[in-house]
């Protein structure tokens, strides 16, 4: 449906005049729309289009309550992560600890040898000396 020019509302008028008188047309012409009726708006649509938003928000709300539970579990998965971080913390503290340990007790071995060795050589060289 087209929108009616100024012509035909006009002829409308005219004939509404006739029909009803002139404060019968007056009225009804003042309530009548300005726009075309295939654009007006019924309660009709208006409940229908509050039921798609009703819908729209429900599927909204329910994308939001699964980000929230896969939120949930990156969370969840990241305090593990904190935690083995964490644990390998400890290990490599406790694997340095036994290192030096490890280093110390090697250093102390090399250089008892060492001068158990010098000794040998020293009585070695004296028993040597003494024998010539």
């Amino acid at each position: 449906m087209s929108t009616p020019s100024d012509a035909a509302r006009q002829a409308l008028y005219a004939r509404l005049e006739e029909v009803l008188g002139e404060a019968h047309a007056a009225t009804l012409m003042t309530n009548l729309p300005p726009t075309p009726w295939n654009e007006l708006a019924t309660k009709a649509d208006l409940r229908h289009l509050e039921t798609r938003f009703d819908l729209f928000e429900a599927r909204f709300v329910e994308r939001m309550e699964r980000i929230d539970d896969h939120h949930a579990v990156v969370a969840q998965r990241l305090d593990r992560i904190d935690l083995h971080l964490e644990r390998s913390d400890e290990r490599f503290v406790e694997f340095q600890t036994f290192l030096l340990g490890q280093y110390r007790n090697y250093s102390v071995t090399m250089v008892s040898g060492l001068v158990a060795l010098t000794a040998i050589f020293a009585a070695l060289m004296t028993v040597l000396t003494l024998v010539a």
